[in-house]
């Protein structure tokens, strides 16, 4: 029985490979054309209401760093308020001090209203858009607001999802850049929460505790 030349293996397995990069290519362009209508769809709905859109992704941060703060204050057991406290920090300071900042330089990427020759109703950034600092930031703070009672971590969702939709509708970031953002700060808040357990701070309110009462007892 006579063999096939090697040649045509080879043949198949390159066909394949250029099949398959063909059909990534293929999906990402598709993904991208999902991508760019949902913006422009969110941009054009933000045009009819720039006012709230302007408040949502400027103002609307701020009013949740306050009240995140507030919560936090309201804890009564003092170990526990300094618990949450530390885990906000180290979120924040990994996830967007390090993390984003380290990805945004290292894939450029320009902003929807650059893209699209559109304006910009938020604020003219030219930074890489990828993550989404305002999802980094935002994110973080809403998971460390489940520490303090799910009712106020929802509550607190709510607001972090408006302030990302308008980021989007100001034609500021992609959803993409949202949805990383998101990601990066869910993922670096578990990894916080399991690099920090919560006893180390209850072992100290323990030793404080102690002291206090080592005190009281020497002035009676």
């Amino acid at each position: 029985m006579r063999k096939a030349p090697a040649f045509v293996g080879a043949g198949n397995k390159e066909s394949q490979i250029y099949g398959s990069a063909f059909l990534r290519a293929k999906i990402k362009h598709v993904m991208a054309g999902i991508e760019t209508a949902i913006v422009l769809f969110l941009y054009h709905l933000g045009l009819s209401i720039e006012g709230l859109v302007r408040f949502l992704g400027s103002y609307l941060p701020t009013i949740l760093v306050i009240v995140f703060i507030i919560g936090a204050w309201r804890i009564k057991d003092r170990a526990y308020r300094w618990y949450v406290w530390m885990v906000a920090l180290l979120v924040e300071i990994v996830s967007r001090g390090i993390l984003a900042q380290v990805l945004q330089l290292i894939i450029p990427r320009q902003r929807p209203f650059m893209t699209l020759g559109v304006r910009s109703i938020i604020e003219n950034v030219t930074s890489s858009s990828f993550p989404s600092g305002h999802a980094v930031f935002i994110f973080g703070i809403v998971c460390a607001s489940f520490l303090i009672n799910k009712k106020f971590g929802w509550a607190m969702t709510i607001g972090g999802v408006l302030v990302v939709l308008a980021r989007v509708a100001g034609g500021i970031h992609w959803t993409s850049d949202i949805l990383a953002g998101t990601a990066l700060a869910v993922g670096t808040f578990f990894l916080v929460i399991k690099m920090l357990p919560k006893k180390r701070f209850e072992k100290r309110e323990e030793v404080l505790e102690e002291e206090k009462v080592d005190v009281l007892q020497k002035e009676n």
